[in-house]
């Protein structure tokens, strides 16, 4: 795992968390619409209520979606969020790249699984700092 890689791969995802936002509140839209109350407290309680079941739906459409990326029609449906991806995202630099696949090999040799080309960093305690990893900063670039 190197940052040549995994620069490879795309930021945009079809289960990003900002996809969910969107599909959330499309969701919202459709159930509250048909929740009539008489009386402010009482709509917002109902709000209150459904909030599980508005995100249930929504992440079940989400994976359902991720799922059956293959079809045209799913593709045009997840295409806004996707979009939405692109605007609230950027590409990272090197250093956030680096900081990342430090973190996962970090996590993986914790969790006992094989980091392919690792380094083994012996960890003593909880408190064990992460190798420094670079002093360049954004500004030095």
């Amino acid at each position: 795992m190197d940052i040549p890689h995994v620069r490879r791969a795309s930021r945009v995802h079809t289960r990003c968390g900002t996809g969910f936002l969107l599909i959330v509140m499309v969701v919202s839209i459709f159930i509250f619409a048909f929740v009539v109350t008489p009386s402010l407290p009482l709509k917002v309680l109902s709000r209150i209520v459904l909030v599980p079941v508005v995100a249930g739906i929504s992440y079940e459409l989400m994976r359902l979606g991720a799922a059956n990326y293959r079809f045209r029609i799913v593709k045009w449906l997840l295409t806004p969020g996707l979009a939405l991806q692109g605007l609230t995202t950027r590409e990272p630099d090197d250093s956030m790249i680096e900081c990342a696949i430090t973190s996962l090999k970090r996590v993986m040799q914790r969790d006992g699984k094989p980091v392919p080309g690792a380094q083994v960093i012996e960890v003593d305690d909880e408190s064990a700092s992460l190798p420094e990893l670079s002093t360049r900063t954004a500004t030095s670039a």
